[in-house]
């Protein structure tokens, strides 16, 4: 599978527009166990592991890197099902029910990157649309310690990458949007 040139557009103009915020953007870092978070104020909340080995310069590492990332559809590699326990995982049920009951959109936004030739993920950037991050238990934000279980859990997943193999390619990279306001409904499935 190739990245035709329509695809490597659309990735670098969100790159250069990820590069620009992000000079605009307030920086903080925030700590949970032993993980470092670097996290991004906006309209959009950026949140990124410091250990993320893509986070360090983002913008050049896809520029020069483009032809070693495997761009697959999410649907072909079981990403959603995975997602879907892991977020009934770390969110309870009771803050599933707030978050649908407010008027606002809330959103997720989880970039991974994996190896594709195993599908184990190996980086996650969350985006938060919406929602508040919070360094306190709260019905309506998303906490710190949420992030952590989150990644944590995700990490230790694999995605199916038996569909969609780039031979060449030594990297995976799919988004998935997970409307948080929606999560309540994962229950009565």
């Amino acid at each position: 599978m190739f990245i035709n040139m329509k695809t490597k557009t659309i990735l670098m103009l969100i790159i250069l527009a990820i590069a620009t915020f992000s000079l605009t953007a307030q920086t903080e870092q925030k700590k949970y166990c032993n993980e470092i978070y670097n996290v991004n104020y906006g309209d959009v909340i950026r949140i990124v592991n410091s250990k993320n080995k893509f986070n360090a310069d983002t913008v050049h590492f896809y520029q020069n890197n483009l032809n070693d990332i495997c761009n697959c559809d999410p649907r072909f590699i079981g990403g959603l099902p995975i997602l879907e326990k892991v977020m009934k995982s770390v969110f309870p049920i009771e803050k599933r029910k707030a978050l649908a009951d407010t008027v606002n959109r809330k959103r997720i936004i989880l970039f991974l990157c994996y190896d594709d030739s195993t599908g184990q993920i190996l980086n996650i950037k969350f985006w938060l649309y919406g929602v508040t991050l919070s360094d306190e238990e709260s019905f309506y934000d998303v906490t710190i310690k949420e992030i952590y279980q989150l990644e944590t859990q995700l990490k230790a997943q694999r995605l199916k990458v038996d569909d969609c193999t780039c031979p060449k390619n030594k990297y995976g990279f799919a988004t998935f949007l997970m409307p948080l306001n929606r999560m309540d409904e994962w229950d009565s499935e």
